[in-house]
């Protein structure tokens, strides 16, 4: 029997230790609370005048942004116009390599028929046929 009541005693007392870090905790959180809730902020003169000044700067950066911009805008606008000339040159030297082609090749041409036609007179005068292009 006293071996129940010792054990008795013993969670009793674990219980009451129990409760009095419980309450203990309880209550140092309720006063550390306090400080958690929101509290009126008086909005003041002072205060009004700072929001003033910063929408004023914002209205100032915003102009600076703008005319930075505008700058860049125009610098792409130069690219752009450069990009064109350089486009319109290459165009330029595509058409005289392809006009420089067509004349080597149509000399080419013309100088094998020229330098042909001596030979055909020849075998024409051996063989006393007539020549194609006169038929």
């Amino acid at each position: 029997m006293q071996i129940v009541y010792q054990d008795l005693k013993r969670v009793i007392s674990m219980r009451q230790r129990f409760l009095k870090r419980a309450c203990l905790i309880l209550v140092f959180v309720l006063i550390l609370s306090d400080n958690v809730f929101a509290k009126e902020v008086p909005y003041t003169l002072e205060d009004r005048d700072r929001l003033i000044r910063v929408e004023a700067e914002i209205k100032e950066m915003n102009k600076r942004f703008e005319q930075r911009f505008e700058q860049i805008d125009k610098r792409f606008e130069d690219f752009n116009k450069r990009f064109e000339s350089l486009e319109r040159q290459i165009d330029r030297l595509a058409v005289i390599f392809t006009a420089l082609v067509v004349c080597i090749i149509g000399f080419a041409l013309w100088e094998r028929r020229t330098m042909i036609r001596p030979f055909e007179d020849k075998v024409i005068l051996k063989t006393g046929l007539m020549p194609m292009r006169m038929r």
